[in-house]
């Protein structure tokens, strides 16, 4: 059974997406692909107070690889290859400068990460109709890759390179010169959770990575060849189709790899915290403390007494071991919850009311804080909802 909050959101987020391709199977059907998810009530999703405690970390560590799907497509109608696409990632255009269309896509899908495999005789266009989610990691087999964000900015890549980039910046991907790419696409809210349960607090911003590699960078092939084994192990009857648990490995595996070896904007700051020294159980108990009662009126002097400590000493454990500030990392415990409410589609969609709810009284400074916390403002975070 799957635990926690972190798992609702999973099964409200993804298996809606991939409830149409729930039979494994070689080779979809087109109606299979696109029939309407059923069988999800609003009930089985409704999150209780005390899943509403858990944050991120405690989240990312309760989640299960339940329910991983493979599909598998190959066509010639670009009408066809928009609907899958838009399905899974977000609402897209696909076309061809070529006289006639052809797509081959493989993917696998444990909750929160896909691997997948994209080859085309006639080259591909792949157009946005409005910024995407998620980080994707690129190596290029064979042809071209380009991508143009929605600054203009076109990053270019070829066989022989790899590409980092932000699934809220591409505007437009082309593939050309028969091109044959393989990706890891991990959803931010999966990749957020993760570098909380590293730094054991949640991030301040978006996360941003380096965006170009060679392909022979050792930790994107064998973030390549995990996903490989994904690809292979969801098969048919294949051995990761009944084992759970190595899914879950598999899943954590590639998540910490790609963490770890990419250079990112966390890259300095979890090489300071694995010099740090570990955090004592004061610092423990108070990040604990104000995830359980970030609902709640709490003062900073409330957890220091929580923690059995003066609210002096509490302050130095946490600028020493967390090099952040108690206050800061209650604001940004509270920042997550906000964020998680505004993509809830059963709560209130109101941007204000939710912010008011988790004590952010003064709106312009609210918006202020949300954007450099997760990259963009709360009213684009809200729109997103029941798309992913």
């Amino acid at each position: 059974m799957l635990p926690g909050a972190l798992s609702r959101y999973f099964r409200r987020r993804f298996l809606p997406i991939w409830g149409h391709t729930a039979r494994q199977t070689s080779a979809v059907e087109p109606a299979a692909l696109y029939r309407e998810p059923n069988g999800h009530s609003r009930q089985a999703h409704r999150r209780t107070s005390r899943a509403r405690s858990h944050d991120h970390r405690s989240r990312y560590q309760a989640m299960s690889a339940a329910v991983p799907q493979r599909l598998e497509l190959q066509t010639t109608d670009a009408d066809e290859a928009a609907a899958m696409l838009s399905s899974t990632y977000s609402p897209m255009r696909v076309w061809t400068p070529a006289p006639r269309f052809h797509l081959q896509l493989s993917m696998a899908s444990i909750e929160g990460i896909r691997a997948c495999r994209m080859r085309s005789h006639s080259g591909l266009v792949l157009e946005s109709d409005e910024p995407g989610d998620g980080y994707y990691f690129a190596i290029a087999v064979r042809g071209r890759h380009s991508v143009e964000t929605w600054t203009g900015a076109s990053l270019v890549h070829d066989k022989g390179h790899g590409l980092v980039v932000d699934g809220r910046s591409i505007r437009r991907v082309t593939l050309s010169d028969t091109p044959d790419l393989r990706s890891v696409g991990i959803d931010s809210e999966l990749m957020a959770a993760c570098v909380a349960e590293q730094l054991g607090t949640v991030p301040r911003e978006r996360l941003r990575f380096a965006p170009l590699h060679p392909a022979s960078a050792p930790t994107l092939q064998l973030a390549m060849k995990l996903a490989e084994v994904l690809h292979r192990g969801l098969s048919d009857e294949a051995t990761l189709q009944h084992a759970p648990i190595a899914l879950l490995n598999l899943r954590q595996s590639i998540l910490h790899l790609l963490l770890a070896g990419v250079p990112s904007s966390v890259t300095e700051r979890l090489r300071t915290l694995r010099r740090l020294p570990p955090a004592p159980r004061h610092v423990v108990r108070a990040i604990d403390y104000m995830r359980e009662n970030a609902s709640q009126p709490i003062s900073i002097a409330d957890v220091a007494a929580a923690a059995s400590v003066s609210v002096r000493a509490l302050q130095e454990g946490f600028q020493r071991f967390r090099e952040t500030t108690p206050s800061a990392c209650l604001r940004q415990i509270r920042l997550e919850r906000v964020r998680q409410d505004l993509l809830d589609p059963e709560m209130p969609a109101s941007v204000s009311g939710i912010a008011l709810r988790w004590g952010f009284a003064h709106m312009s400074l609210f918006a202020a804080r949300y954007r450099k916390a997760f990259g963009e403002l709360p009213s684009t975070t809200i729109r997103r909802r029941g798309r992913r």
